[in-house]
């Protein structure tokens, strides 16, 4: 855990690896009403990143992209040229995600659940 030297935000690095951050004000701490725990809102500094173990992945080399699936249910698109990710986080119905594949022409992804297999 860090505080910038303005002290307007806090970064912390959370036990699976990923960086979150919240703007706060220091000298305001403590002086709402309310619980000064519910004041403070965290967001992932860089991008969202899996929860859980990582079960697939596959890369397209036509639309430079990375896709991702997780035991956490969800699907993650990255874009490589600019090392960001690409669309918010595919939820996968109620089951985790064993397997993906591209398309060649990167415009499709199949996604493998424990029964079926879903088509983006």
């Amino acid at each position: 855990m860090v505080i910038n030297s303005d002290e307007t935000c806090i970064y912390v690095l959370t036990q699976q690896g990923q960086v979150i951050y919240c703007d706060l004000k220091i000298k305001d701490f403590g002086m709402d009403e309310k619980n000064p725990v519910e004041q403070f809102i965290f967001n992932y500094f860089i991008s969202q990143f899996h929860r859980e173990e990582i079960t697939g992945l596959d890369v397209c080399t036509r639309k430079q992209l990375i896709a991702t699936c997780s035991k956490d249910k969800t699907v993650n698109i990255w874009n490589v040229k600019d090392r960001c990710l690409e669309i918010e986080p595919l939820q996968c119905s109620n089951e985790e995600c064993t397997a993906l594949a591209f398309h060649p022409s990167g415009l499709h992804l199949l996604v493998a659940v424990t029964d079926k297999i879903m088509v983006y």
